[in-house]
């Protein structure tokens, strides 16, 4: 059963384009086998293979780590990431000056606390003080960038970098895995982690089970990091903490329920089995993204009701936003924008799922969304009018990138999905995970989403790959550091 599961969702990601690149599936695949591990101990294994696994995976061999390993339970490497748009925040003066751009790293502190209120402000300061080496760092790994610094959705400020191309945040996968194979680091997919023990004093280790053969088997290593991801797909896990969010809540990552989200918390037990804490389990992000929305930026679309008519500030943060959807019959809302209008990565998917729709009128699209011609004119032709004078509208919007008049008209219905869990490991700047009582659990790291407790309930646009991206590397880096001490 878990073995189709997973085909049909290497079934769904490919519709999505998700398998495309030069062999990176079939090249992981064949590094999966479980060779005979009493050949040695491993010094870093990195449990994930999404952005925050492979930055943790490359620092660490690049840091001087012996014999590194990551592991996945999916039969592809990505993870969410290989789902994302592909923005990355960061501060960097000199990239930002040089597109009139004024930042700094309090500045993005005090954004953060606007969006998020009871912020980790440590954490986010050093995610912050570490995004701009963190830039130049993927570069270094051969990730290109498209050239616009960028306000992205739930963003407050022109931060944010996104893939060269077209393939959102897998092409950072495709990039970082190619590095991986060059640099050694064997891969095993396929691979569950069923727990996690201490062996001696400065050994873990790691109970897996292979599910091609449905076979367990042991692994250890002086260092683990652990870059799972959330656990929004963990229905009772997240009901634990929200009851609300029941199973009428679809995810992002999995909006028609036609693949398997591996987003379920593996890494919360596996770290509280040895005493770890977890934070913040009850902030999380919900989001409009998989359904009409198609930009990745801020200012150049719309949100309107079932009576055609607009009911928020489209760029304010997401719980602003997400919070006004709730209130709406249904949940649920239109999102319109014009051929103008740079759309994302994804829209050539949505379009060919039925999820977009095209219309050469505001009358044709009226019609096919069943709402008041009339009622959806004078909408757009107010939105127009705040656009060409700049000012502010009736709901605070201060953002006009463009008057959404030119045919076709993009359009399609959005609705409340869960998109990223706040909640999860205590963690330090180092990337260390801690108990309740502030102590450090010795040779255990975490990376990326399934460290919690930083952005308080809220956090930024770009941010999630950033904290991949920064944690990453910090986990990695003291992986090492933490293996090479302990031989």
């Amino acid at each position: 059963m878990f073995r189709r599961r997973w085909l049909s969702a290497i079934g769904a990601f490919a519709l999505f384009g998700l398998l495309s690149g030069r062999n990176s599936f079939a090249d992981a695949l064949a590094q999966t086998s479980p060779k005979a591990d009493e050949a040695g101990i491993f010094d870093v294994i990195v449990v994930g293979t999404g952005m925050a696994g492979h930055c943790a995976a490359i620092s660490a061999k690049l840091s001087g780590a012996r014999r590194v390993m990551m592991i996945d339970k999916a039969p592809l490497v990505g993870g969410h990431s290989a789902l994302a748009s592909g923005s990355i925040a960061f501060v960097d003066a000199k990239r930002q000056a040089a597109q009139g751009i004024e930042d700094s790293v309090e500045k993005f502190v005090n954004d953060a606390r606007t969006a998020g209120g009871d912020i980790n402000e440590e954490l986010v300061r050093s995610i912050a003080l570490h995004s701009g080496c963190g830039i130049d760092w993927l570069q270094a790994q051969g990730v290109r960038f498209a050239p616009n610094i960028f306000r992205a959705y739930g963003g407050m400020h022109p931060r944010c970098l996104t893939a060269f191309g077209n393939s959102g945040a897998r092409y950072y996968i495709f990039r970082l895995h190619e590095k991986c194979r060059e640099l050694g680091i064997e891969t095993r997919l396929l691979t569950k982690a069923l727990g996690l023990h201490r062996f001696e004093k400065n050994l873990l280790a790691l109970r897996l089970l292979d599910s091609r053969t449905n076979s367990e088997y042991m692994v250890q290593s002086r260092s683990i990091v652990l870059a799972t991801g959330g656990f929004g797909a963990n229905l009772a896990l997240r009901m634990r903490y929200r009851p609300e969010l029941d199973h009428e809540v679809p995810t992002t990552a999995n909006p028609r329920g036609l693949a398997e989200d591996p987003a379920t918390g593996d890494g919360l037990f596996l770290a509280q089995m040895l005493g770890a804490d977890w934070v913040d389990m009850d902030r999380m992000v919900m989001l409009s993204y998989w359904g009409g929305r198609m930009l990745d930026y801020i200012g150049a679309e719309i949100y309107v009701d079932q009576q055609g008519c607009r009911f928020v500030d489209e760029t304010a943060t997401t719980a602003h936003i997400a919070r006004a959807i709730a209130r709406l019959a249904g949940r649920s809302m239109f999102v319109i924008t014009d051929a103008k209008s740079d759309k994302g990565v994804n829209v050539g998917a949505k379009i060919a799922a039925g999820s977009i729709h095209r219309s050469n009128s505001v009358t044709e699209m009226a019609s096919e969304m069943k709402v008041s011609a009339v009622e959806l004119q004078r909408t757009i032709d107010e939105y127009n009018k705040c656009a060409l004078e700049n000012r502010q509208d009736q709901f605070g919007r201060r953002i006009f990138l463009q008057t959404i008049d030119q045919p076709p008209f993009y359009w399609g219905r959005e609705r409340l999905m869960l998109h990223t869990t706040l909640g999860g490991l205590k963690t330090d700047v180092k990337a260390r995970v801690e108990r309740s009582d502030g102590s450090v659990i010795s040779g255990l790291y975490a990376a990326g989403e399934v460290a919690g407790g930083i952005w308080g309930s809220d956090r930024l646009g770009g941010t999630g790959l950033l904290q991949c991206l920064v944690q990453g590397r910090t986990a990695g880096e003291e992986a090492a550091r933490h293996a090479s001490q302990s031989r």
